[in-house]
C-alpha cells in the first residue's frame, strides 16, 4: 500500500498501530510522517486530580526510587554482613595480661 493510501486510513489506526508506525518513521528519519501521525491522532479528554497534588506524589515516588538506586548496593552489603553475623559465630579475644 502506498503512503498516500495509508494516510487515508489514519483515522482507523489503533493507538498501538499508530505508535509502531511512528517509531518506524522516526527510525528512518521521516519526521514529516511522524508529525502527521501525531497530528492526526485521536484526542481524549480526561478528568483527573489536580496536577499540583498528583505531581507532588509522582515527584516523591521518583525521588524515592532514585535514592533507593543510589543506596541499594550499600544496603545489600549491610544485609549480607548481618546474615553472616548470624551464621558465623564471633570469638571474643581475652584481654592481654
Amino acid at each position: 500500500m502506498s503512503k498516500k493510501g495509508l494516510r487515508r486510513h489514519y483515522d482507523r489506526l489503533t493507538p498501538e498501530e499508530r505508535f509502531r508506525l511512528d517509531v518506524l518513521a522516526q527510525a528512518r528519519g521521516d519526521l514529516e510522517e511522524s508529525e502527521r501521525l501525531t497530528r492526526t491522532c485521536q484526542r481524549e479528554t480526561y478528568t483527573m486530580n489536580h496536577r499540583g497534588y498528583t505531581g507532588r506524589w509522582n515527584g516523591t515516588y521518583d525521588i524515592t526510587v532514585r535514592m533507593y538506586v543510589a543506596i541499594g548496593e550499600g544496603l545489600a552489603k549491610l544485609q549480607m554482613v548481618d546474615a553472616f553475623r548470624e551464621l558465623v559465630p564471633t570469638h571474643k579475644r581475652s584481654p592481654a595480661t
